[in-house]
């Protein structure tokens, strides 16, 4: 067990990475390498800095990075911990899967085999566990929060100012926010931290599978409350009907390891909500 660990984030750096790196300053030292840098599109590069700094846990975020990076920089960075007793954390997103299972993903279920984007990171990701002892894949849900590119930040802007909406009915997924997802993440590297069974991959999302209307409804109720000054839709009709896909995820093993209770969906909705219509000018 380490005193006073020692973290290092390699990632893109993002509202998301802000939150888990205070989140992590209470419990040790803290220090990040920007992935979207020149140096660290080179995995020699990224060999070489790990094998400097030493860290006791190093925590790799691609959510937002470049897909041809996803495959290739976190094997780099995990080589650079050979021959320590450092844990690795990786931190994923699950657009591995077709979504025709008709029930939820398990950590075993296979990628798509017609997206060869998905087979790669799936092949990584077994490299990874099977590569370094101390190893941990997080393959997260959606995460709702206030980086640019989040699904729920640009319906956010987008409603704003129209008195009526007509949404897609959408697929069924796995959703989180940005608070959720780093208090639990957290929570797993201290459980990792106290005893190196816990390793391997494992699914990480609130209970229940929205459908993209269900969960946008549901944002804009809350915005209409947060902020009922402004201008939002007062009706937000259906699409005609459209055969679901579901791309949740079954977050069993998560809650047995950690111990920990999922919240609900709906709650990651409504707090993200609210924090990015706080965010709109008054």
């Amino acid at each position: 067990m380490f005193l006073n660990p020692k973290f290092l984030l390699a990632a893109k750096p993002t509202p998301f990475l802000h939150l888990l790196e205070r989140e992590l300053e209470n419990i040790g030292r803290v220090s990040s390498i920007d992935l979207t840098s020149p140096p660290f599109r080179d995995q020699g590069a990224c060999v070489a800095f790990v094998s400097l700094a030493k860290p006791d846990i190093l925590i790799h975020i691609h959510l937002q990075c470049e897909e041809a990076l996803k495959a290739q920089i976190p094997i780099a960075l995990q080589h650079g911990l050979i021959g320590t007793d450092a844990i690795f954390i990786h931190l994923s997103d699950t657009n591995l899967y077709a979504g025709n299972k008709g029930d939820l993903y398990t950590e075993e279920d296979v990628p798509d085999l017609q997206d060869l984007k998905a087979l790669q990171v799936a092949k990584a990701h077994q490299e990874l566990i099977e590569e370094f002892v101390h190893t941990v894949v997080i393959r997260s849900g959606r995460i709702l929060g206030s980086t640019s590119s989040c699904q729920l930040k640009k319906f956010i802007n987008s409603s704003l100012g129209r008195r009526h909406l007509t949404l897609n009915p959408g697929n069924r997924t796995s959703l989180i926010s940005e608070r959720q997802a780093t208090k639990l993440l957290t929570h797993i590297i201290k459980k990792a931290v106290a005893d190196k069974n816990v390793a391997g991959i494992f699914n990480l999302a609130c209970i229940g599978t929205p459908s993209e209307f269900e969960w946008q409804t549901l944002a804009l109720q809350t915005a209409r409350k947060v902020r009922p000054d402004l201008v939002w839709p007062m009706t937000a009709m259906r699409r005609s009907y459209v055969k679901e896909e579901n791309v949740g995820l079954d977050c069993t093993k998560f809650q047995f390891a950690t111990g920990m209770i999922l919240p609900d969906w709906q709650d990651a909705v409504v707090e993200a909500t609210v924090n990015q219509v706080g965010l709109l000018g008054r």
